[in-house]
């Protein structure tokens, strides 16, 4: 039996300032300290927000674990959680939201809190086949309180339209119907899946590989993403999604110095129901796969040591994915190379021990792609074509808009020396 409690309470705070820019529209300060835009000749530097949260968490756990003999293990677990957000939130004015007509015209925001309570119980079986082979399963119930920024932005989504007149109505709605509509998105609520998974391990000689099966059901699924009608980051809760999949991985020592490794996955995310509004209406997503998730994603390594010098190579592979609620449009899938080397020095004074020198580089062929999409957009394009797509409940239009996306981080070269002394 172990058993015990966890409490931390972790402050964090967030902010975004302006940086100035040269003739040529680039930041004078790259690094965002310096040469920023104040109110005035002198003053402090303009916000655009202004956040600061305290997460308080209390968290009593137990497990117990049963052998009844050398091939039989039953485990049993569960824990009690309570997680409380708590701070404040301005929007400041002058600030800009989708464009220089949105400028936000008064300074709101203010306090709130809310506290989440969960239990989650996990249990798991695993049986010893032989020396080599080991099958499992295994439930466990996940829980996630919302993210900080949630705490703070419901009152400040309706104080962005209550100050601010020059909103333009989107897609033909009024201010109040698109502030009734973003004020139902930012319901605070928290995350939990329910997973079952079984697998098998094998582990024999230079060899190594497992494979994993598993569903997840999903409720409130925590989404953000950045609403260009209103400004703001939108923080969504998906009432219900369903999760598949298979994952398989394998690693062969060839030599004493040289190792490779590879892995797969292969996963299937569906939607469940029809409960996403956003200023024109309730989109039918229901069946249609989650946004940002691609369906098969692989990757290839390899590692070579030889005495204090060692180096990695590895490609990533992830598939194409849906960039929209409605799986209108689809961003190619892509490839990446990382490489990582050093040299261990060891123990290069009385005072300095374990020196080491390490290189990474992420990206390393530079390769130019789309990653993630804007998770508030609904409809990318019509799948109606020139016909009109009508919400069922209210008869009225749905609109599209163009996908956003993140763009991969290009080439990126870091450079790590550490050492312990004493």
């Amino acid at each position: 039996m172990t058993y015990g409690v966890w409490f931390e309470r972790p402050r964090q705070e967030q902010s975004q300032t302006y940086s100035k820019v040269d003739a040529d529209g680039n930041p004078v300060d790259v690094w965002g300290e310096s040469n920023l835009v104040s109110y005035v000749a002198g003053g402090g530097p303009q916000y655009n927000y202004l956040d600061s949260t305290t997460t308080t968490l209390k968290r009593a756990f137990a497990s117990n674990e049963w052998t009844p003999n050398d091939q039989w293990t039953v485990t049993l677990a569960g824990a009690y959680t309570s997680v409380e957000r708590a701070g404040y939130g301005y929007q400041h004015y002058g600030a800009h939201a989708a464009s220089a007509s949105l400028a936000y015209l008064n300074q709101y925001g203010g306090y709130s809190a809310h506290t989440w309570n969960k239990f989650t119980p996990s249990a798991g079986v695993k049986f010893q086949v032989d020396k080599s082979n080991q099958l499992y399963i295994g439930y466990g119930r996940s829980f996630r309180a919302p993210v900080n920024g949630t705490v703070t932005q419901s009152d400040a989504v309706s104080a962005f339209y209550a100050q601010n007149p020059n909103e333009v109505a989107y897609s033909g709605y009024t201010q109040e119907q698109l502030q009734a509509a973003l004020s139902k998105l930012a319901s605070n609520k928290p995350e939990t899946a329910d997973t079952v998974d079984l697998g098998w391990r094998y582990y024999q000689g230079a060899f190594a590989g497992s494979v994993n099966v598993y569903g997840s059901n999903l409720k409130n699924k925590q989404v953000n993403g950045y609403d260009s009608a209103s400004g703001q980051t939108i923080y969504l809760a998906v009432p219900m999604l369903h999760q598949r999949g298979i994952n398989a991985e394998g690693a062969y020592k060839l030599t004493r110095n040289l190792s490779f490794y590879a892995s797969y996955a292969r996963t299937k995310s569906t939607i469940m129901d029809d409960t996403f509004t956003l200023g024109d209406g309730t989109y039918p997503t229901t069946g249609k796969s989650f946004v940002d998730i691609p369906k098969n994603t692989f990757a290839l390594g390899t590692n070579y040591r030889y005495g204090a010098f060692w180096i990695g190579v590895n490609a990533k592979y992830r598939g194409p994915f849906w960039a929209d609620w409605m799986n209108t449009e689809q961003a190619p899938g892509f490839t990446t190379v990382n490489l990582n080397t050093g040299w261990n020095f060891g123990d290069v004074a009385s005072w300095a021990h374990k020196v080491k020198l390490k290189v990474n580089v992420t990206n390393l062929t530079d390769k130019k792609a789309v990653t993630f999409a804007s998770a508030t957009n609904f409809m990318s394009k019509n799948p109606a074509g020139d016909t009109q797509l009508i919400d069922a409940t209210t008869g009225k239009a749905l609109y599209s808009s163009a996908s956003t996306y993140n763009l991969q981080a290009p080439r990126a070269v870091m450079v790590t020396l550490s050492a312990s002394f004493n």
